[in-house]
């Protein structure tokens, strides 16, 4: 036969005096509580306490308590959660997609330009993406400076698509594309 707590006597008696109830006459649980590391001062006479109270309990069973009392002991003991924040692939807030098959990635940025074209403005379009719309002929050059690609890089651009190095960028940025 395993012994029992060492603290086992003192909680009884002062369990017993705290729920005052003449019909309570084993304690067995008491000693199960202890060994599994509830604490009698934080877990056992608080909880006994507070829900005796409430008037549901028999007064002749200590079972009635024994969730209660090991939930107390399991919140009181468990170590905190640890919150590390999950670094995300290139720095964004969300999961990566797949990336779009290039018919679909044309026909994207071919409305996007459209749509700035039109003066509207398009948050989604990067400023990679609006350089390819504008070497495609998509997007005209008022359209692309606008989603704020400098008139240097522009003017560069607009040799690249010309595809003559010689070309005066002076001259180019008071034309269309």
């Amino acid at each position: 036969m395993s012994s029992l707590h060492p603290q086992f006597a003192e909680v009884v008696e002062k369990l017993g005096a705290l729920l005052n109830s003449p019909r309570l006459f084993v304690f067995g649980r008491v000693d199960v509580w202890l060994k599994a590391g509830a604490d009698p001062e934080l877990d056992i006479y608080p909880v006994c306490a507070r829900l005796a109270k409430n008037g549901r309990w028999s007064g002749s069973n200590l079972s009635y308590f024994d969730r209660a009392v090991m939930q107390s002991h399991a919140d009181r003991t468990m170590p905190a959660p640890v919150m590390t924040p999950t670094p995300k692939p290139g720095g964004r807030a969300y999961a990566p997609v797949a990336p779009l098959s290039p018919e679909l990635q044309d026909d994207l940025e071919r409305k996007y330009a459209d749509m700035m074209n039109k003066g509207m403005t398009v948050m989604s379009v990067t400023a990679g993406m609006a350089k390819r719309m504008f070497l495609k002929g998509w997007l005209s050059y008022e359209a692309a400076r606008n989603a704020g690609i400098p008139y240097r890089e522009l003017d560069q651009l607009e040799m690249q698509k010309a595809g003559s190095v010689e070309t005066d960028p002076g001259q180019l940025r008071n034309t269309v594309a």
